[in-house]
């Protein structure tokens, strides 16, 4: 890409070689000799974006040092919508809820873990002979005042 400025022929003035074929002040067609090959516009193209980048993360350091050397207050945080509010309760609760269904299921899971294994010979319920028959209830004392 030559640096050269080229003059349009339709309006007189001269005009910088860009990605565009056409004069900036008039918009008529420039000559093929003063149009950039394809090559020299991606180039310039991908160095605009790339000054684009920069200047994108160098923004906020800019702007919050103007407002330091202006003395200009930082915006304040936009207020939550009740119905923002109403979500976050809501996924307040729902984690909570989770987070106790977990532990339960953790205590259940411990249970079971120290639980003894079901023997026959080591489970008195199920072994008649350890067993006695239950006593019938003494109903005898019902009748009397208190």
């Amino acid at each position: 890409m030559t640096s050269e400025k080229v003059t349009c022929q339709a309006c007189q003035r001269k005009v910088t070689q860009t990605v565009t074929n056409r004069c900036m002040y008039c918009g008529a067609d420039l000559p093929e000799e003063h149009h950039l090959t394809a090559e020299e516009k991606n180039r310039l193209l991908n160095e605009k974006l790339e000054q684009f980048r920069r200047n994108e993360e160098n923004a906020e350091e800019l702007i919050s040092g103007m407002r330091q050397n202006f003395g200009i207050a930082a915006p304040r945080p936009k207020k939550k919508t009740r119905k923002e509010k109403r979500a976050d309760k809501s996924q307040a609760v729902n984690d909570a809820l989770s987070d106790i269904h977990n532990h339960l299921e953790q205590i259940r899971r411990e249970r079971e873990a120290a639980k003894p294994a079901d023997n026959p010979t080591n489970n008195p319920a199920s072994n008649p002979a350890s067993n006695p028959a239950k006593k019938p209830k003494d109903n005898s004392n019902d009748n009397q005042p208190r």
